[in-house]
């Protein structure tokens, strides 16, 4: 339970920082599933707090599938009416550096949240 509070709050902050950081309001979150009670509790506060801050998210879901994970937020960038302001994920089996490449070619920021990076990792 403390664990999902931190993380709750982080993720509230990290939505406040978007709105004065960047003009758009379209947030992506790129969701693992699986069958954990924590992310969904995430996932209603997130909702929370974007409806409370004026933006629109939208959630994907990649199922535990990193290769997936890669797939569908290339074609979420590639389109510029899916295409959000920022996206929200954790750094599903390392893919957290891929993605970071990815969205930067499309100038969209990344805000990574409970897994970070491992020292030595690689995309892969």
């Amino acid at each position: 339970m403390k664990k999902t509070l931190v993380v709750s709050i982080l993720l509230f902050v990290c939505l406040s920082c978007i709105t004065s950081v960047f003009a758009g309001d379209r947030v992506a979150w790129f969701k693992s599933g699986g069958d954990s009670r924590f992310w969904p509790v995430v996932e209603n506060i997130m909702e929370f707090a974007a409806k409370d801050l004026g933006m629109e998210l939208t959630v994907y879901e990649f199922n535990n599938d990193p290769v997936y994970l890669v797939e569908k937020l290339k074609s979420v960038l590639e389109h510029p009416e899916t295409r959000p302001d920022c996206i929200l994920m954790h750094n599903f089996k390392n893919r957290g550096e891929k993605v970071l490449t990815i969205a930067g070619d499309y100038n969209v920021p990344v805000f990574l949240f409970n897994a970070g990076f491992k020292q030595g990792s690689t995309a892969g």
